[in-house]
């Protein structure tokens, strides 16, 4: 499985569980991010890949932070993929948040 299939998951996993948390559904998910119901689920279990401006939506339509959807996991996933891909110097992982 690549790191960025991973970070879909992780990702996927949070908004999940914060809108279970929530007692939401994902039409109310929807409602309040703008997107749509399909796209909440697609999210949710990882099968589409979530944009910046899509990870936005989410924070500003439940009222969250970005580190609610994207905890330390997801994001050394992120870093070690684009250290892949040459966008990274060093490569290493971000250990000190959180």
């Amino acid at each position: 499985m690549t790191h960025q299939k991973k970070y879909d998951l992780k990702v996927g996993r949070n908004l999940r569980r914060i809108r279970k948390q929530r007692g939401l559904m994902q039409i109310d998910v929807a409602v309040a991010t703008g997107l749509d119901r399909t796209y909440i689920s697609r999210a949710e279990t990882g099968q589409v890949r979530t944009s910046f401006h899509t990870l936005c939506k989410f924070v500003k339509g439940l009222e969250i932070t970005s580190a609610d959807l994207i905890d330390n996991i997801a994001l050394n996933y992120a870093v070690e993929e684009v250290s892949k891909e040459g966008g990274v110097n060093n490569g290493s992982k971000i250990s000190h948040l959180g």
